[in-house]
């Protein structure tokens, strides 16, 4: 429609999706537990069982789109949308694992969570082009989404299997009883293989300074056994991130050359902090990055040859789990690299190719807290590529 002598446009819609999920696993089940060595002990009698988990959640999704031609060759655009990006099949897997190694204080263990809900982005987004050539332009857009149901991880704490730690247990209080609360743990251990009854203990043997080794059997008046499971969340918090794109693409008359160059900031208080206290529970947007790509191009008489170089700025590629449940950042580095592609229309049907990924053997480094605490680096090397294309 038009708006006085300003050619306009308004596009409207709405999408309703609901989703439900169910997902099983065939994972190790146990059925005991042995107190091992001094601060050692284990699960036992491992099989396997099809566990299954549920969830289930909708959305109503709309989006609306208006531009506008203020003048000759200049268009405005606004647009409000509401969009969800599913949770990766890991976080929702059925299955529940747990280390067969326990110690005093209990043990630890993962777990999907099917009942996660989608990452949701309400989207602002306002641009202005204006197209100064037949095939040039340039164009600026804001930003801002609001973004919620951020997806980390957190611990609970559960009893698989209905298991018994011989920690705490009968037979080791009446050890601490017998011999006072000092007692380390090897002297409770040798005071409850001399003094269990039948079936209670397996010995076999002593080691070389006399202690008596085997295994204390977890009993059913025993305590449960406690394990810390970590498992995805959703985090209830809401938070905004907004931007800047930049884009001009510019051709020099009837010559075939021309070029196009990009760059995009995002500006958010979504990221990780690098604190002491690693077991802190945080829930960092993972892969918000500056990006910018600049291209030279010439496409004339059935020849085209395009020069890329491509750049992003570094992210946070992920959260590393640790032995204790820590929370380690991984930090991908800047990167660029250049690509060049040429192709030639030796006919309306046959084209032949070439091009070369990578040509200056970028390398690419994953770091910790610190840039001298290298997790991964690669050096992946140039790649070539030559062929040929027929269309029938």
């Amino acid at each position: 429609f038009d708006i006085g002598d300003m050619a306009a446009n308004l596009v409207a819609g709405a999408r309703y999706e609901k989703t439900k999920v169910a997902s099983s696993a065939l994972v190790p089940s146990y059925t005991g537990t042995a107190w091992v060595a001094a601060n050692e002990a284990n699960v036992t009698g491992s099989g396997s069982d099809f566990t299954e988990l549920k969830g289930e959640y909708s959305n109503f999704l709309p989006a609306i789109d208006f531009d506008i031609a203020p003048v000759d060759n200049v268009i405005v655009r606004a647009s409000y949308s509401e969009t969800i990006a599913r949770p990766g099949y890991s976080d929702i897997q059925g299955g529940q694992t747990i280390n067969t190694l326990f110690r005093v204080g209990g043990g630890t263990g993962n777990q999907g969570n099917p009942a996660l809900l989608p990452f949701e982005s309400k989207n602002l987004d306002f641009t202005a082009e204006w197209y100064y050539g037949d095939a040039s332009y340039v164009a600026v857009g804001w930003f801002k989404k609001r973004i919620s149901n951020f997806i980390g991880n957190a611990t609970i704490v559960d009893t698989p299997f209905d298991l018994r730690t011989p920690f705490g247990g009968t037979l080791y209080n009446a050890a601490v009883a017998a011999l006072g609360g000092s007692a380390d743990a090897t002297a409770i251990r040798n005071w409850i293989f001399a003094n269990a009854p039948a079936g209670t203990v397996e010995i076999t043997g002593v080691d070389s300074l006399g202690n008596t080794t085997g295994s204390i059997f977890g009993q059913p008046d025993d305590p449960a056994l406690e394990f810390t499971i970590t498992t995805p969340v959703n985090n209830d918090r809401t938070e905004s991130l907004n931007g800047w794109e930049f884009a001009i693409q510019h051709t020099f008359g009837d010559s075939g050359f021309g070029a196009i160059a990009n760059y995009t900031i995002v500006n958010g208080d979504v990221g990780f902090t690098d604190v002491a206290n690693w077991n802190t529970e945080q829930f960092p947007l993972l892969g918000l990055s500056n990006s910018a790509n600049l291209i030279g191009f010439y496409d004339k008489d059935g020849l085209q040859v395009r020069v890329a170089y491509n750049w992003r700025d570094k992210f946070l590629g992920g959260i590393i789990q640790g032995e204790y449940a820590q929370r380690y950042p991984a930090y991908t580095e800047a990167y660029g690299q250049f690509d060049v592609n040429i192709s030639y229309d030796v006919t309306d049907q046959l084209t032949v190719f070439a091009e070369g990924i990578n040509v200056t053997n970028s390398t690419q480094r994953i770091h910790g807290t610190h840039v001298n605490n290298v997790l991964w680096a690669t050096q992946a090397g140039p790649r070539y590529n030559f062929g040929a294309r027929y269309k029938f």
